[in-house]
């Protein structure tokens, strides 16, 4: 997350760094394929102008929630 930010400039806020915790529970993988989803796949992600906020973490398609289906997070 901090090279994203320090590339892009584009932020997250402090709630969806706390879901990114949550559905991942720092897991250095999992961290980079949901924020890679987030940020690259979503198209309000792709907006570099806002910051990424939690319900863009949790409706990432393929991410948080379908972890959270699958049984891959908390």
């Amino acid at each position: 997350m901090a090279q994203h930010i320090l590339e892009t400039d584009q932020r997250f806020t402090p709630a969806a760094r706390r879901a990114v915790r949550e559905h991942t529970r720092g897991q250095p993988w999992l961290v980079n394929a949901l924020c890679a989803g987030t940020c690259f796949k979503s198209e309000t992600g792709r907006d570099r102008s806002r910051a990424i906020g939690v319900k863009d973490i949790n409706t990432t398609p393929g991410g948080a929630e379908a972890g959270v289906r699958e049984g891959m997070s908390p």
